[in-house]
């Protein structure tokens, strides 16, 4: 399908004519005593206006849309281009718009104080003078008004211009945030995997000095170590932060409301746990004694450290809480006053 812009113009322009045909005919048959210059005159200045008119209702119309639309990053995106365009369009035929009402309304004025003058050195008063002067004014009052309409649609233009690149501002930091945050997450996945490659490589050279005599556990302990000094200095900064809002927040509470709390929230926890049934109870601590002993089995089960330490192993790391987590589930389980809140109540007096 083609679009004939000759016939269009053509169509626009018949169209024109004959609302000025029409606006010239309507103030022809109201001002009979008029000179035609006069009606010809004010025939354009009433057509002008009401395209005026029209055409900041549309401006007014497409700054609505805008506003509307600053909320959407998609659509602020998608439509920045054209918004910029139609905005600066806008803001130029404004300008022009104004400075043309400007000098029209100083043109009409000039035209009313000559009128004025013949009227005053002249002996009789006619009644066409009159009317002139009375038409003449109510032109003005229209074309101040129509001038106010521009200066504030103008305002506008400049204020959502000013918003529109504002939030593209705020949109291209979200931005930046997102790629800020991406190129952070690769970062960290770097300091985790960089140290584990390397142990790698180096346990994987041929060196004499070795003689096959590292195991996984070697492997093991220094790629932990390795990755725990890597994430150390990563995270030094937020640690000491960290630990001095700690120490700080230390320094503020005392001991008493420490204990107080604890005794608190263990009331809590214990008074949920006596409305277990005794079987789950039961099944719980096996659980509890059965990983242990599974712990302790597979430590014990290692050749590569000496007794002592899987003695210790064991009894530290597994059955010493395993042993106070059973007492004070016990105490919960099968006593009215628990054992461990009766101890805590104590101290905390």
């Amino acid at each position: 399908m083609t679009f004939d812009h000759t016939e269009t113009s053509n169509n626009d322009h018949d169209l024109r004519l004959k609302r000025f045909l029409d606006i010239l005919e309507t103030l022809g048959k109201e001002s009979t005593d008029k000179t035609p210059q006069y009606l010809v005159e004010r025939a354009l200045i009433q057509l002008a206006c009401k395209d005026l008119r029209q055409i900041l209702k549309k401006v007014s119309y497409m700054l609505d849309t805008i506003e509307l639309s600053l909320h959407d990053d998609t659509v602020l995106q998608d439509s920045l281009s054209m918004w910029r365009y139609q905005l600066g369009t806008c803001r130029n035929m404004l300008f022009h718009e104004n400075i043309s009402l400007r000098r029209l309304q100083g043109s009409i004025k000039s035209k009313v104080g000559a009128r004025s003058n013949q009227i005053s050195s002249s002996s009789r008063t006619n009644s066409g003078n009159v009317g002139y002067q009375k038409d003449m004014l109510q032109l003005l009052e229209e074309l101040r008004e129509l001038t106010i309409a521009v200066e504030y649609t103008h305002k506008r233009v400049e204020s959502d211009f000013q918003a529109l690149m504002s939030s593209m501002s705020i949109v291209e930091s979200r931005r930046a945030i997102s790629e800020t945050e991406v190129v952070s997450k690769l970062t960290q996945l770097a300091f985790f995997f960089i140290p584990l490659s390397l142990v790698a490589a180096i346990f994987g050279m041929n060196i004499n000095e070795f003689e096959n005599k590292l195991t996984w556990w070697h492997w093991l302990a220094v790629s932990v170590s390795s990755s725990s000094l890597t994430y150390i200095l990563l995270y030094w900064s937020k640690m000491t932060n960290r630990f001095q809002q700690l120490s700080n927040l230390m320094s503020t509470l005392s001991l008493n409301r420490i204990r107080k709390r604890t005794v608190q929230w263990m009331l809590v926890a214990e008074s949920i746990v006596k409305k277990w049934p005794i079987i789950f109870k039961v099944l719980v601590l096996l659980v509890f004694l059965a990983a242990a002993a599974i712990a302790t089995f597979v430590v014990a089960s290692l050749d590569s450290f000496s007794i002592v330490v899987r003695v210790l192993i064991c009894t530290v790391a597994f059955w010493a809480p395993v042993l106070a987590f059973g007492y004070w589930w016990v105490s919960v389980s099968f006593f009215k006053l628990p054992l461990f809140s009766r101890l805590m109540m104590r101290v905390s007096l």
